[in-house]
């Protein structure tokens, strides 16, 4: 998928409507809607903060200070949303979105090179703030595509809680690799 990018000052940009690519925030939002009934989908740093922040005010922690809040609460309320979590929502949708057997396994290996690719991009520009709305995919292709490149050479670990992770790896996007997970093309494709 190609776009423009038009840079009418220095600290923006503009972009045209990416159709028919949704963000990766859209295969989790159809499984929250089917999973809380009656209910509106959270976004999960919404769903992180209402379950970290009693944990924190039960430490008796300042909430306010989030440099101060202790590492493990914040792994435990992490590992517990990962694991309310489906992992095979994205390998799902790509399921989903292929005719035939073939046509997925193209589709995962498009898309296992396409995140490989732009995990090692993103870690040479020190590409940031890589959230559920500024990565899409295109399921026709199964290709990931990157937006938002506001955060990038670094500028995550000079933010005021750095950003510490060099690039998106989760349970689904590892899941969507297909078979062989990491091991597999996403591997042979790093080297």
């Amino acid at each position: 998928v190609n776009y423009d990018v038009i840079p009418p000052i220095p600290p923006s940009g503009l972009s045209p409507l990416v159709e028919g690519v949704p963000p990766l925030f859209v295969a989790y939002k159809e499984w929250s809607k089917a999973a809380i009934t009656g209910g509106q989908p959270q976004r999960p740093v919404d769903a992180f903060s209402q379950k970290v922040l009693p944990a924190i005010r039960e430490r008796k922690v300042n909430v306010a200070s989030r440099r101060e809040w202790p590492a493990d609460v914040l792994l435990s309320v992490h590992k517990s949303l990962v694991e309310a979590t489906p992992k095979w929502l994205l390998s799902q949708a790509l399921w989903f979105a292929s005719a035939t057997a073939g046509d997925w396994v193209e589709k995962s290996r498009t898309f296992s090179q396409s995140v490989a690719t732009m995990s090692i991009v993103g870690h040479v520009l020190g590409l940031g703030d890589r959230h559920l709305d500024n990565i899409m995919i295109d399921y026709s292709a199964g290709e990931v595509v990157h937006i938002d490149y506001n955060v990038c050479l670094d500028r995550g670990l000079r933010l005021r809680i750095p950003e510490r992770i060099p690039f998106r790896l989760t349970q689904n996007i590892v899941s969507a690799l297909g078979f062989t997970g990491v091991e597999g093309v996403f591997r042979s494709t790093c080297r």
